[in-house]
């Protein structure tokens, strides 16, 4: 296995080089929930297909605890004869992300955090941190640990930043809102090559709303690698179809897809340019993808922000509900106040 390893009893820490390598040692705890585990294998996956999607640093990093049902086999290997605590990420620019197993007791997931916080620290990946989102009540034991020794450790604190809502959706309970193949107003198409320059500016315009600004060259990058089809991505226009024969249709919304486990797919970005905006077009479209996600998988996912309450109340009249809530912290002394 291409990882080094801290094997301190009982919880052993793995650091591993890429994310193919996670994906094997970790398949049973992304069985164990998979609606919970939906987001790391998503990535992961994509990241084994495309290693600098994100960009070229990756961290990656198990901890785990010795599995006493399988600890007589001698038919498995040993590393077999454990069980992930917690997965831990951070690939590029984006947030550290950790996942803890739903089987794993309070005072377990306290030491894991633990390990993972000292491990941050004696490898240097620390400073790279800037934010880390978690499930709510994991990322406020990690946050607290953190702000804990952050000025021993030269570190900034960290302070919570966004609420998020894990949702997710079995049937979408209003059928009207689908979009059918015959409707005289709307037309979805699922966006080719010759759409990447309107994806990329939107794509870029839906980060400027999130104070994340990103480039034209980064934007049309990740745009073409929506195009590829696999692991359920793909990229969803809502068009207005033409009112006088011989005109232009007209791009009115965006949704994405981009993460699939064998039972779920993710609704990962929803985009109405302002000048469409309050005209139910956001609602049609995610019911609609909605629609198509669900005729080959059990489950459709999403994350929303808890301080946009109309994104919220569009996804409930679909048909989504909580799963899970989750937290994003943000180090500085700028980031709201927890």
């Amino acid at each position: 296995m291409d990882c080094t390893t801290d094997a301190g009893a009982p919880l052993v820490v793995s650091r591993y080089n890429d994310a193919a390598a996670v994906l094997s040692a970790a398949q049973d705890f992304f069985a164990e929930d998979e609606l919970l585990t939906s987001l790391p294998y998503g990535i992961l996956r994509r990241l084994s297909r495309t290693p600098d999607l994100y960009g070229a640093e990756h961290y990656f990093l198990s901890i785990t605890t010795p599995d006493p049902a399988r600890a007589g086999s001698l038919e498995e290997p040993m590393s077999a004869k454990s069980r992930v605590v917690l997965l831990a990420m951070q690939t590029g620019r984006w947030p550290l992300a950790f996942f803890v197993s739903p089987r794993s007791p309070e005072k377990e997931v306290r030491e894991a955090v633990v390990r993972l916080l000292r491990h941050l620290n004696e490898s240097g990946q620390a400073k790279a941190v800037g934010k880390v989102e978690g499930q709510s009540h994991h990322a406020a034991v990690l946050a607290a640990l953190w702000n804990a020794t952050a000025a021993d450790a030269c570190l900034p604190p960290l302070r919570v930043r966004q609420h998020d809502r894990f949702h997710m959706c079995e049937r979408v309970v209003d059928p009207s809102f689908v979009i059918a193949d015959d409707d005289p107003t709307l037309r979805i198409k699922k966006a080719t090559e010759a759409d990447v320059e309107l994806l990329a500016a939107w794509y870029q315009s839906f980060r400027e709303r999130l104070h994340d600004p990103t480039d034209l060259d980064g934007a049309r990058r990740m745009a073409r690698s929506w195009l590829d089809g696999e692991e359920g991505c793909a990229a969803y226009l809502l068009l207005r179809r033409a009112e006088h024969k011989g005109e232009p249709e007209t791009p009115v919304s965006l949704c994405l897809t981009n993460r699939e486990t064998p039972h779920t797919r993710t609704i990962s970005m929803v985009y109405t340019p302002a000048e469409h905006g309050c005209k139910g077009y956001a609602t049609r479209l995610v019911a609609s993808v909605t629609q198509i996600a669900l005729a080959v998988k059990r489950y459709c996912c999403l994350f929303t922000d808890l301080a946009n309450p109309h994104s919220n109340y569009i996804y409930y009249k679909v048909g989504y509900r909580t799963h899970s809530e989750w937290d994003t912290y943000e180090t500085g002394t700028d980031a709201a106040p927890s």
